[in-house]
C-alpha cells in the first residue's frame, strides 16, 4: 500500500544517493558512462555520492581514473571478483538509496528517472528495488497508476514472484541499472564473493525470490540505459547463449527459440521453488 510520506519539494531536502560504478579494466567506457551520466542525470550533483569500485585494473588504468570527478575511490590492488568488487562499494556508500551501475551502460537523454524513483520507493513502503531495465514478455504482472510529486500520472509494473510458472519468464532481480533501498542489502545480505561473475547475479536473484522484498519497473523509464559493451565484456558466454545468439539472427528460427526459452524458464520456476 502507499504511504503517506509527503514528497520532497526542495533541493536541499532531497535524499543523498551513492551511486557506484563498477568497472574493471575498460576505460573508455567508464570515461563514457560518467559523462553521459553527468549530463543527463538532472539529479542535484551536490546529492550524489558518486563512487568508483575497481577490481585491479592495470595500475595506469587507475591513475586515470583516480583524474575522473568521482567522490570516493575504490581501487583493489588484487582482483576478488564481482561480488567483492561490488561490496566494497555497498560498505563505502552513505546514501538513503544506491543506484548501481556497471561501466557500459549510457544514458543518452536527460531524464528525471533519479527523482521518480526516489519518489516510488517512498510512496510504496514494501518497494525495495527498481529496475531501469527490463527483457522479456512482462505483460502479465500488474499496473497501477498513481500520481508522483508534481501530480503527474505515472506508471508502476509490480514483479509478483509467485506468479504462475507460465508466466515466469524471467529472474526478476538483475545486475543492470538498478535503484534500491540502502536496507535493501541488510535485508537480503551482500553479494556472494570467490564465485563466477555470472553466478554471483544467480545467487543474488536466489535470495531475492525468497525474501519478502518487492520489486518494480516505471514504464517511462524503461529504455533510459543503453548498453554498449556486450562486445567487451568479462562474461563467459555459455553454449546456449551462442546459440540464441545464432537463432536470434535467423528470422525463421527465432520463433522456436522463442518457445524453447519460455518452456526452459517454466521447468527452472518450477524445481526452483521446490527448493528449501
Amino acid at each position: 500500500m502507499p504511504s503517506h510520506q509527503e514528497a520532497p519539494s526542495t533541493e536541499q531536502h532531497l535524499p543523498l544517493i551513492s551511486v557506484l560504478f563498477i568497472t574493471y579494466n575498460r576505460l573508455a567506457l567508464l570515461q563514457k558512462t560518467l559523462d553521459c551520466f553527468l549530463k543527463n542525470t538532472t539529479y542535484p550533483r551536490n546529492r550524489l555520492q558518486l563512487i568508483v569500485c575497481d577490481d585491479a585494473s592495470p595500475l595506469s588504468v587507475q591513475e586515470e581514473i583516480r583524474k575522473m570527478p568521482f567522490d570516493i575511490f575504490l581501487c583493489s590492488l588484487v582482483n576478488r571478483g564481482l561480488g567483492a568488487n561490488t561490496n566494497q562499494g555497498l560498505a563505502a556508500a552513505t546514501g538513503d538509496f544506491i543506484l548501481q551501475l556497471q561501466d557500459d551502460w549510457l544514458i543518452e537523454r536527460s531524464s528525471d528517472y533519479l527523482e521518480q524513483g526516489v519518489w516510488a520507493l517512498r510512496r510504496f513502503e514494501h518497494l525495495q528495488f527498481i529496475r531501469y531495465t527490463v527483457k522479456g514478455n512482462y505483460d502479465y504482472f500488474p499496473i497501477l497508476n498513481y500520481e508522483d510529486n508534481h501530480q503527474q500520472e505515472k506508471k508502476i509494473r509490480f514483479f509478483c514472484k509467485r506468479q504462475s510458472d507460465v508466466a515466469f519468464s524471467f529472474l526478476i532481480y538483475s545486475d543492470q541499472p538498478h535503484l534500491k533501498k540502502a536496507s535493501f542489502h541488510r535485508q537480503i545480505g551482500p553479494y556472494a564473493e570467490g564465485i563466477k561473475m555470472e553466478d554471483t547475479e544467480v545467487d543474488m536473484s536466489r535470495r531475492f525470490l525468497k525474501s519478502t522484498a518487492e520489486a518494480a519497473v516505471l514504464l517511462q523509464y524503461e529504455d533510459v540505459f543503453r548498453h554498449v559493451g556486450a562486445e567487451h565484456s568479462f562474461r563467459t558466454l555459455s553454449l546456449k547463449d551462442r546459440l540464441a545468439g545464432l537463432l536470434n539472427r535467423t528470422p525463421i528460427l527465432s520463433r522456436f527459440f522463442s518457445i524453447y526459452t519460455e518452456t526452459k524458464a517454466k521447468i527452472r520456476h518450477h524445481l526452483f521453488w521446490k527448493q528449501d
